[in-house]
């Protein structure tokens, strides 16, 4: 057959290439957390040579992520280092950490990558997004996911109006009536009807302005997975700053609300009970009453911020937070299978194995959940007071002053607030086991719990579950229950290797294999 038949007969041959939607993975990691660099130093010293940086559970998930899905799907990721971690200087770490600079941009380019990779693949069938970050850069995913939700993805060739459609967006709620939306500077008829004071239907008004346009696409968000959030109606500074004059939040990065959009359709988050710092305080999701959409799950963990986020020396608090958030994405995203075991194989090594005690099946070398849970509070910040966190009693906040209404608290409703077991197994058995809290002595209940008990009921199929319950008369959240959250298949990889534990915590259930 000649060349000149061979290319008649492929004339008109439908092409069998298919295009398979892609998984884009926002990574933001917190506050002078740097997976690139690696790297720290324990003092401002030129001399100081430091030391190999304690990764988060976001560079953590982001390591355990396959580069694709099972079924061909790639699954790229993007990765964003937190605030104050561009370099080691004084200035860099002043900003970033204790002002939070730098984290708009943070914004803006974990906003533009989407922009520029999101695409449909056929029609109805587009890529998938997912958001994930640890402390502020927790409060960076969330942010990025609000702005999704509420101004759409623009299309590349509306990328070159961005400044002015960012600044706009970040207006929205300011107590300025009179202000003209910067975008009209490009299109002097943009007509946005109502005031921005008002920024839900401000931003509703801005995005059916941007959409009839056709500047912009409304996708949906397949989750955002978040290890305890900073920042609510403005990011925390940190007391030390306060004491300066600055103010106790920078109002320009802010939710306009603590609520969640039904653009969203899984949002997990994981939080530490034993944080202590004022400035650190916990951001509880709510999903509002008309949001049919959106799965929500928030689960309370043992730990302090870095417990729970990761960073701290000894991981094994964390690779329990980090196997939870697992379990919660597997089912849309592919990870190393061997990868939880490799990191307690490490944790081991470099903790439990370093006293020369050879484990043994009463008393192995890792006792599931009874990591040391580290103090977030230290001197001098323990000088300038502390909060205690209150699972199950967030309220609404006001957008201006970022407190709940003195003359008239509002309870969030419908926040889907789990305890972990882990607490479970502090509260029961840190005694018989040896779990400790950050000074040493046996951890009992975080004060985080006072005026709750241990509730042990039973399912429909007879097994028994347990709950926390607020016992506390004339407490707006009196009667409250907090249900333990289920353990699922990558955490029970954890729990297998302390057959003792399970067997305490388990008896008679079945958990995830």
């Amino acid at each position: 057959m000649t060349e000149s038949q061979n290319a008649s007969q492929n004339v008109n041959v439908p092409s069998t290439k298919l295009k398979l939607p892609k998984k884009l993975v926002v990574l933001c990691d917190g506050t002078w957390q740097n997976s690139d660099y690696g790297w720290e130093k324990d003092s401002w010293s030129p001399f100081d040579h430091g030391h190999p940086q304690v990764p988060t559970n976001v560079t953590r998930l982001g390591r355990a992520l396959l580069p694709e899905s099972s079924d061909s799907h790639p699954q790229i990721i993007s990765y964003h280092a937190g605030v104050g971690s561009s370099s080691w200087s004084i200035t860099d770490h002043l900003l970033g950490g204790g002002l939070a600079y730098g984290i708009s941009s943070n914004i803006r380019d974990a906003y533009v990558f989407l922009v520029d990779n999101f695409m449909e693949a056929a029609p109805h069938v587009s890529d998938q997004i997912f958001l994930v970050g640890f402390s502020r850069g927790a409060f960076t995913a969330r942010s990025i996911g609000g702005m999704i939700s509420s101004i759409g993805l623009l299309h590349k060739d509306a990328m070159q109006y961005f400044y002015y459609i960012f600044q706009d967006y970040e207006m929205a709620g300011a107590d300025k009536p009179h202000y003209t939306p910067m975008i009209k500077k490009a299109f002097p008829d943009f007509h946005v009807e109502s005031s921005v004071s008002d920024a839900a239907r401000f931003l509703e008004d801005y995005k059916k302005e941007l959409v009839k346009r056709n500047l912009t696409r409304i996708v949906d968000i397949e989750a955002i997975a978040v290890w305890d959030t900073v920042g609510t109606l403005g990011l925390p500074v940190t007391p030390v700053l306060q004491k300066i004059g600055l103010p106790s939040a920078i109002h320009a990065y802010r939710f306009y609300d603590t609520g969640i959009s039904e653009r969203v359709r899984h949002a997990f988050h994981a939080m530490a009970l034993d944080e202590r710092r004022s400035a650190f305080n916990a951001t509880v999701w709510e999903r509002q009453a008309d949001n049919k959409t959106t799965i929500l799950k928030q689960v309370w963990f043992p730990g302090a911020h870095s417990n729970i986020g990761g960073g701290y020396e000894n991981q094994a608090m964390a690779d329990i937070s980090l196997a939870w958030m697992m379990d919660q994405l597997d089912p849309f995203l592919d990870f190393d299978k061997n990868y939880l075991k490799k990191q307690n194989q490490a944790l081991v090594k470099n903790f439990f194995a370093a006293d020369g005690v050879k484990p043994t099946k009463q008393k192995p070398a890792f006792e599931w959940g009874l990591g040391p849970v580290y103090e977030g509070l230290q001197f001098p910040l323990s000088l300038l007071g502390s909060i205690t966190r209150t699972p199950g009693r967030y309220f609404e906040l006001d957008y201006q002053t970022g407190k709940p209404n003195s003359k008239n608290p509002k309870l969030l409703q419908n926040t889907n607030e789990y305890i972990h077991a882990s607490v479970r197994a502090r509260y029961q058995y840190s005694d018989e086991f040896g779990g400790f809290d950050a000074h040493g002595k046996p951890y009992k209940l975080s004060a985080a719990l006072k005026n709750w008990e241990l509730v042990t009921g039973k399912r429909e199929d007879g097994t028994k579950c347990n709950s926390w319950r607020r016992n506390l008369a004339g407490d707006a959240a009196n009667g409250r229950e907090l249900p333990e959250a289920e353990i699922g298949h990558f955490e029970s990889q954890l729990l297998d290797l302390d057959p003792a534990m399970k067997t305490k915590l388990f008896p008679t259930t079945t958990v995830a294999t």
